[in-house]
């Protein structure tokens, strides 16, 4: 098996749990290896820190936040420029993620008390993103 999370279009996640090294959590998916939660494509997701919630981004302008592994969304942001968010990463401490877009920017979301804490304009979309591991 893998310690994969496998994501397709129209929002559902495959999760293969064989060899998870989470395995201590219990999971019943409603449909065997299948979760409804996000009706547009998903083009990436990362764990938080803890490994307590994961960040999704979508085509839809749309970033987010889940508890993991019961897939309840906690929080979610649009971009405000109408366009597919391609990357996201969470900060060091779990605190903020930043995704960045087609629409030449790349947002801060203090996903702790809600809202856009930062916006940093690009020349060109932001196709990768990525908190310091520290700091």
């Amino acid at each position: 098996g893998s310690n994969q999370l496998f994501v397709s279009v129209c929002g559902r996640v495959e999760l293969d749990w064989s060899d998870h090294p989470f395995e201590r959590v219990k999971f019943e998916p409603i449909q065997e290896g299948l979760i409804e939660c996000h009706c547009a494509r998903i083009n990436d997701f990362a764990f938080s820190p803890d490994q307590s919630k994961i960040v999704l981004a979508s085509d839809d302008s749309l970033v987010e936040v889940h508890e993991f592994p019961e897939f309840i969304c906690e929080r979610a942001y649009s971009n405000k420029t109408d366009s597919s968010v391609r990357k996201v990463s969470f900060s060091y401490d779990g605190k903020y993620v930043a995704a960045g877009s087609e629409g030449n920017t790349v947002d801060i979301y203090n996903i702790q008390y809600g809202g856009e804490a930062h916006r940093i304009a690009t020349e060109t979309s932001a196709m990768v993103v990525q908190s310091h591991p520290k700091r």
